[in-house]
């Protein structure tokens, strides 16, 4: 697997275009789309950590717990990296799904999104529902939950 930081470093060196980056919160991802960890493969398969989350899956199965603490960046190609914790998940949940035992995991995903290529009305609106949910002055939560669906089939279609 590639790493995190030097990953970053290279979309940022092949891109000129303005990108932008948000929250699409938790969500279920496909293991296989981790291409990149923040700390190496081998510092990781063995540890003490690892060992104790294959004996939690091996006897509760994958619960998906803690799914914040389980970042990732997902890049405009849909390839993930992860983001700050959960290299040991990350690591885990790739081994699992090449044997078979899991499709999906939850992770808290940050988007990267390319800006400039999206049409206007779609930016503008995005921008519009991006002020509204960084707000914290929630009164109605139906309309609450409108603004979220709306922002997310926006994001999810990018």
């Amino acid at each position: 697997m590639k790493n995190t930081g030097k990953l970053i470093d290279s979309f940022k060196a092949t891109t000129d275009e303005h990108c932008g980056t948000f929250d699409l919160g938790i969500i279920k991802i496909d293991p296989e789309r981790i291409i990149a960890l923040n700390l190496d493969v081998d510092d990781i398969k063995d540890d003490r950590r690892m060992k104790k989350l294959k004996d939690s899956v091996k006897s509760k199965g994958w619960t998906n717990e803690g799914p914040y603490g389980f970042a990732l960046l997902q890049f405009p190609n849909g390839d993930l990296a992860v983001n700050g914790g959960g290299n040991h998940r990350a690591y885990l949940s790739k081994e699992l799904k090449k044997q078979g035992k899991l499709q999906y995991v939850k992770a808290h995903v940050l988007k990267v999104v390319y800006l400039e290529r999206l049409p206007k009305e779609v930016f503008d609106r995005l921008n519009e529902l991006e002020i509204i949910y960084q707000s914290e002055s929630w009164q109605d939560e139906e309309q609450w939950n409108k603004v979220l669906k709306e922002r997310m089939e926006i994001l999810l279609s990018i």
